[in-house]
């Protein structure tokens, strides 16, 4: 791939002077706004309500005390959001990044996880459909037939449950609906993609309708493999996705919910770091393996949501069975640790992690939403959670010329029993002050087996291990919030909340007493105030929120070649600001600006009092998002589309150690989108993405002295055309 490099430095000067005066016209542009709507609709010269659940129930998004990023149906397909890796750009202090397809890592405010062994939990919550999913592998395929995305940024234990001690992402996919209708769109791009998504909802009889939505997406690889000669990071999934809803009477509705995905690529394709991968020739885009690696994923799940209305409030039951099952090979170094004449291979070090999963999770949700008088709400509610996850892992280090010498193997497996009593009230103490209380109340437990054999002269298995224990953990989180209306369109919060991670056990342990003990709950404290508010009649929103988060017992997995995968505790500091505004300076036209300071810190560190003072992984400290969409009827023809999506984030670490190796450079990225949708229901857009080759990071890690980053996609365009009805 061609060389962009200075280019890019000249664009992200000029996006950087974009970015200032978007900022400069949203905060103040407001003095200009067009008067004149004569030949606009009056609806495309305000910003829209954005409804939101982030508290279990439908809310304003300018009245919900919780700083949360709320994404549209229309805002999904505008941007042309593929899976939960778009997000990130668009929201403030959060960040995704992962080594395989099969292993996200999501972050908020800096609070995340980094590992997926049987021992361990997520971090930040993952909802969709009001169903947790708990294993991260589990949610990062295709989005699809979406109404809504929302990110809750900081610990949301009370309502939301087990492992939200950074937040949570809560993910509506679109209900049965009484009308039929549906669309077909496809897509056709470089690399060869194509990617087919539709969507079918019809009436079923009186007060029942289904709907059925199915996506198909393959792309070829765009990184070369100079060793064997193939392109790796393709991809090819499939997904399915059927619902039925039912009114059963006047007071008691049903929805029911199955889906079905399956996705595999070739990759991830890490290369080193330093100039011994002498054939890629400098270029990012291409790798020196002597694997390309894959993954393989299939999930699958069912559930039902059943609401009755009484004269006593409202019941929600949530029952839900999630199974997922994958597989993948990757290899980490490649010819970084040989000694190459051309590509034959005199001698040297490999290291190929392999690993297969199989996990399935119930879980059972039941809350009662109710009034007392008039000044009083509350829900009360109770969760149970079983899962059952095994897990096969190897780290090859062989040397390449006697394969199998050197291959420890990890089998795991680990059983969760959590249960859950949780409730909130607000309390109106007058019609400007309102103040909320909550608490949450959770029981863990964890069983936890691990049979280790074949040790290894790189220090991941010391000893062979046998062993099976469990540990009990529990918590209470409780939740304070103060609002106050201050007028019709400002409003303002001040929250304190404690949030909660598991404490569990080390799947890859390199010996029998640190497999036995178990690694500390994670806690974290929270203090936020924010505001939220409206001005030039719904032209101008502004939302600020400040916080400080205090964690204790951060888990932190590292991977050190003198003794394997280690788990170490840390207590941390998160402090920062966040904010969001969005502007109709003129009719059809909306602009919105993201940004994001964050500052964390290490304060304690188990084992490694080197890393105290340290920023915690994926923290960058600064960020900013940027967005114009322009949309204009054309007469007797349709509607026109413009959009633009820019992100900037500054330098980052993967790791806890923040070394030279795992560090992320700075990055942005330029997004476009013209489109027409017709008034007999045809659309056709084209689209460009990082469209200014940016050469950007999206993963590293190191081993020792020397790092293996993971290359971001390159400039890519495609076409779009569908069709609804």
């Amino acid at each position: 791939m061609k060389s962009v490099s200075n280019i890019s430095q000249r664009s992200a000067i000029n996006l950087r002077t974009l970015i200032l005066s978007g900022v400069a016209l949203s905060c103040f542009g407001g003095l200009a706004f067009a008067q004149d709507e004569t030949d606009q609709d009056e609806d495309k010269a305000r910003l829209p309500t954005v409804v939101v659940t982030a508290e279990r129930s439908e809310g304003n998004l300018q009245s919900v005390p919780i700083a949360v990023s709320a994404f549209s149906a229309e805002t999904v397909e505008a941007a042309g959001f593929v899976n939960i890796d778009d997000i990130f750009t668009l929201t403030p202090g959060f960040t995704v990044s992962s080594y395989n397809p099969v292993s996200p890592q999501p972050y908020i405010r800096g609070v995340g996880t980094n590992a997926s062994s049987v021992g361990d939990d997520a971090s930040v919550g993952i909802f969709v459909d009001d169903v947790y999913s708990g294993r991260a592998g589990g949610f990062r395929s295709t989005m699809y037939d979406i109404e809504r995305i929302e990110i809750l940024r900081g610990p949301q234990g009370t309502l939301y449950g087990r492992n939200v001690a950074g937040g949570a992402i809560n993910v509506a996919t679109r209900n049965p609906e009484e009308d039929f209708g549906g669309y077909l769109n496809a897509t056709l791009g470089e690399f060869n993609l194509v990617d087919v998504r539709g969507a079918l909802n019809v009436p079923l009889g009186d007060k029942v309708a289904g709907r059925v939505a199915v996506t198909y997406r393959e792309r070829d690889g765009f990184v070369d493999n100079v060793i064997t000669g193939n392109e790796v990071r393709s991809e090819e999934g499939f997904n399915i996705r059927g619902k039925i809803a039912a009114e059963l009477g006047e007071n008691v509705d049903v929805l029911l919910s199955a889906d079905f995905s399956s996705d595999e690529g070739v990759g991830p394709a890490a290369r080193g770091s330093a100039g011994t991968d002498l054939p890629t020739d400098g270029d990012p885009l291409n790798v020196s393996l002597f694997q390309d690696g894959f993954s393989d994923r299939e999930i699958k799940g069912v559930s039902a949501k059943t609401t009755i209305d009484t004269s006593f409030g409202e019941i929600v039951s949530i029952s839900a069975f999630r199974e997922q099952e994958y597989s993948f090979a990757d290899d980490l170094i490649g010819s970084f640790g040989t000694t190459p004449t051309g590509l034959v291979v005199l001698g040297g070090l490999g290291l190929v992690n392999e690993a297969e999963e199989a996990s399935e999770q119930l879980t059972q949700e039941v809350r009662l939403s109710s009034e007392i008088g008039n000044n009083v709400e509350y829900t009360i509610g109770g969760y149970i959670f079983v899962e059952d996850i095994t897990r096969f892992e190897t780290f090859d280090s062989s040397p390449i010329t006697f394969p199998g010498l050197s291959r420890p193997v990890f089998d795991s497996a680990n059983e969760t029993e959590s249960y859950a009593i949780f409730g909130e009230a607000s309390i109106d103490v007058s019609e400007q002050l309102s103040v909320t209380v909550g608490g949450r109340q959770t029981w863990d437990e964890k069983t936890f087996s691990l049979i280790a054999a074949n040790p290894d002269f790189f220090g991941f298995l010391a000893e062979p291990i046998n062993v099976q224990t469990s540990e009990d953990f529990s918590n209470f989180s409780p939740r304070l919030v103060v609002n106050y209306q201050a007028t019709e369109d400002v409003f303002l919060y001040g929250s304190w909340s404690l949030g909660y991670k598991a404490g569990g056990f080390n799947g890859l342990a390199a010996t029998t007493a640190s497999a036995l003990v178990p690694f500390e709950e994670e806690r974290a404290e929270n203090f936020e105030a924010g505001v939220k508010s409206e001005f030039f009649d719904n032209r101008l929103r502004v939302n600020i929120a400040a916080f400080q988060l205090d964690y204790d017992d951060l888990q932190n997995f590292l991977i050190d070649t003198a003794g394997g995968v280690t788990v170490a505790n840390a207590d941390a500091e998160s402090r920062g600001v966040e904010v969001e505004v969005f502007a109709v300076p003129v009719s059809g036209l909306t602009l919105s600006t993201t940004y994001s300071y964050l500052d964390t810190e290490v304060k304690t560190f188990d084992g490694n009092p080197a890393n105290v003072g340290n920023t915690l992984p994926r923290s960058p400290k600064h960020s900013v998002g940027v967005s114009a969409e322009y949309r204009r009827d054309v007469q007797n023809l349709g509607e026109f589309m413009a959009r633009a999506d820019y992100s900037y984030q500054s330098r980052s670490f993967l790791d806890v150690e923040n070394t030279a190796a795992s560090a992320i450079p700075q990055y942005d990225l330029l997004n476009l989108k013209l489109g027409l949708e017709l008034n007999n229901g045809v659309e056709v857009s084209v689209f460009g993405r990082n469209v200014t080759d940016e050469e950007y990071q999206v993963h590293a890690f190191d081993l020792g002295p020397f790092g293996f980053p993971i290359f971001g996609e390159p400039s890519t365009w495609g076409v779009t055309l569908g069709y609804s009805f």
